[in-house]
């Protein structure tokens, strides 16, 4: 990660390096403010799968990106935006946009912009335009769109930008590559895909990956249900149900096998030497009884039995929600 800050400068230095930085961690702009006696500014810049992730914390300005801008540095990049405090207003291409706390936006850096920013917390997706243009049907139409107007979709969009803020750059690059591809497609999705990716299936399945992410992320609870999920993705519990009846397994068995799935890795956890109950809780099962049975009958033998077993997992899993296959040994 790469940070810039004013913070550690005198007040009135201030303003003359965030001019620097903004350049160093964008590209060629011209921030230009009323206000510049203290201008208390950060970035943090994350690179995943070829993409930059910047968390900018700044005041009040105005960034141009004008004729001459581009001519000192022309760059190839969408700039997807997402606002997580503040407001802005955008416009490129004769068109405006104000963009409040929560909803996202995209401008084009080989394009004339300017971005008028109140007191903002931004984060910003630098995307080459070979890994996003080949996927939209047009540029041009697709920026200085509010994000929340452009799609049914923009929910799920904004759920996964927002998911990315803790990105980091000690992912395996197999996790930098999935994630990478699944933030195009949404994108893409999103702001109008070209015609030969624009599907319902590349919908669905966008939709999918999306509500895994969650359920992996919320599975130590126990409320986790259907309504809950549906309610945060807007989608009816009977769309919910469709939806992984298309994948081949319901709702409920891929909690199931996720959660028991994640038992197994933490009781073979030498490390954390957690008790039963401890694991099955935090695993999300509310009632211990009824997690001592279903892992049982999944893997044959008992928890602590599982524990003392001198084989080990198959594929056991590094991260939380995925299930392992268990090579059992033969019985005597």
């Amino acid at each position: 990660m790469r940070t810039w800050t004013t913070l550690n400068l005198a007040a009135h230095e201030q303003y003359s390096y965030w001019r620097e930085v903004i350049c160093l961690a964008y590209t060629v702009l011209d921030p230009v403010c009323r206000e510049r006696d203290s201008f208390e500014s950060t970035v943090r810049a994350t690179e995943i799968g070829g993409l930059t992730i910047s968390d900018t914390v700044s005041k009040a300005q105005t960034v141009i990106r004008g004729k001459h801008e581009i001519r000192r540095l022309m760059t190839e990049d969408f700039y997807v935006i997402l606002q997580l405090d503040g407001r802005c207003k955008v416009s490129q291409h004769n068109r405006e946009s104000v963009i409040s706390a929560g909803d996202f936006v995209m401008v084009d850096a080989s394009e004339p912009f300017d971005i008028a920013f109140e007191d903002f917390n931004i984060l910003t997706f630098s995307i080459p335009h070979q890994r996003l243009l080949p996927l939209l049907r047009s540029a041009q139409d697709a920026v200085a769109v509010r994000g929340s107007a452009a799609s049914s979709i923009s929910p799920l969009t904004r759920s996964y930008l927002q998911s990315l803020k803790d990105a980091s750059e000690d992912w395996p690059e197999q996790v930098k590559d999935v994630t990478t591809s699944h933030l195009l497609n949404l994108l893409a999705l999103t702001f109008g895909p070209a015609a030969n990716t624009e599907s319902r299936s590349s919908e669905r399945h966008a939709l999918k990956v999306a509500i895994d992410r969650y359920i992996d992320a919320n599975l130590a609870n126990p409320q986790l249900s259907v309504a809950m999920v549906a309610g945060h993705f807007h989608l009816s519990p009977r769309s919910l149900h469709r939806l992984f009846e298309l994948s081949g397994q319901s709702f409920t068995q891929m909690i199931l096998d996720k959660r028991l799935g994640r038992a197994a890795a933490m009781l073979k956890d030498t490390a954390r030497e957690l008790s039963v109950s401890e694991v099955a809780y935090r695993a999300g099962f509310s009632d211990l009884s009824h997690f001592c049975k279903t892992f049982s009958r999944r893997y044959g033998i008992s928890a602590s039995q599982f524990r003392r077993a001198p084989y080990e997992p198959l594929n056991l899993p590094a991260e939380p929600g995925y299930t392992p296959g268990i090579i059992l040994p033969p019985s005597s």
